[in-house]
């Protein structure tokens, strides 16, 4: 069984495929070669252009100095590859002037240290919000408790002079028989 949309979709000429392909991949070496100049020229000072291409972006902590990185060119020694062995020479002398400062990414016992109290602190923090929470829940339930207090003093109220009222008898009837005042 084929999807439906493999039926409707057109067949892909190999060749722009390749086309499109190398295009790609040139694009991503352009942008490379771009980054290698320019952390071999200005070093870290200059901006460098690592997301012109998904290629330097993968190799940026490479090339950024987070990890070691080793850069490995071939050449094909037919007459007809000169200049792209030329090139590719060019390209691996600038790398190789790229001089990175590795950054250790590990925390330190006196970070750690750091760290410790500021989770403490956080801990403390929460702690304090965790009671004013609870403090204003239980405000909250003597506020409602007392509302409904009032609530019901003020019905009892009310029935009383209402059932007063009906002992009375200080409601009259009208012409249909229905109490009025």
């Amino acid at each position: 069984h084929y999807l439906e949309s493999s039926k409707k979709s057109a067949p892909v000429n190999p060749d722009k495929r390749r086309q499109e392909e190398a295009s790609n991949i040139n694009r991503s070496l352009y942008s490379l070669g771009s980054v290698i100049e320019k952390l071999s020229s200005a070093g870290a000072k200059a901006h460098i252009p690592w997301r012109d291409s998904k290629l330097t972006r993968l190799l940026q902590d490479s090339l950024g100095g987070n990890c070691k990185a080793t850069i490995m060119v071939t050449l094909r020694t037919e007459d007809e590859n000169i200049d792209e062995c030329q090139t590719t020479l060019r390209f691996a002398q600038r790398a190789k002037a790229v001089k990175t400062k590795v950054k250790d990414n590990t925390v330190t016992v006196l970070d750690s240290g750091k760290l410790v109290k500021e989770v403490e602190a956080l801990r403390s923090q929460l702690n304090t919000s965790n009671m004013m929470v609870r403090q204003l829940q239980d405000e909250r339930d003597q506020r409602d408790a007392d509302e409904d207090a009032k609530l019901q003093q003020v019905l009892a109220t009310h029935e009383s002079s209402f059932n007063k009222t009906l002992v009375s008898g200080s409601f009259k009837k009208d012409r249909s028989g229905s109490p009025t005042k």
